[in-house]
């Protein structure tokens, strides 16, 4: 960091709570700003990243009904661990 940079900072910590807040939230959103979304997904769905054809390779498949078994036994257990935390 220059020293420009670390006075500009030093000068941020400064400020109160609230500015710093503020401050923080337009330094965020202006790197956000210089990648805006493309509004055509298109060419990235057709060309972007894929798994290799051996990604899934010795995996087992499941029956459908032991698939939606686990799934519904973890979703529960999840909800269960949430609740005993709030209360």
């Amino acid at each position: 960091m220059n020293r420009e940079v670390s006075e500009l900072l030093e000068e941020a910590l400064a400020l109160p709570p609230e500015a710093r807040e503020a401050l923080s939230e337009s330094l965020l959103d202006s790197l956000h700003a210089k990648e805006p979304r493309p509004a055509d997904w298109s060419s990235y769905l057709a060309d972007g990243p894929r798994a290799s054809d051996t990604y899934m390779d010795g995996v087992r498949d499941l029956p459908l009904q032991a698939s939606k078994r686990r799934t519904s036994a973890a979703e529960a257990a999840t909800r269960d661990t949430t609740l005993n935390r709030h209360e």
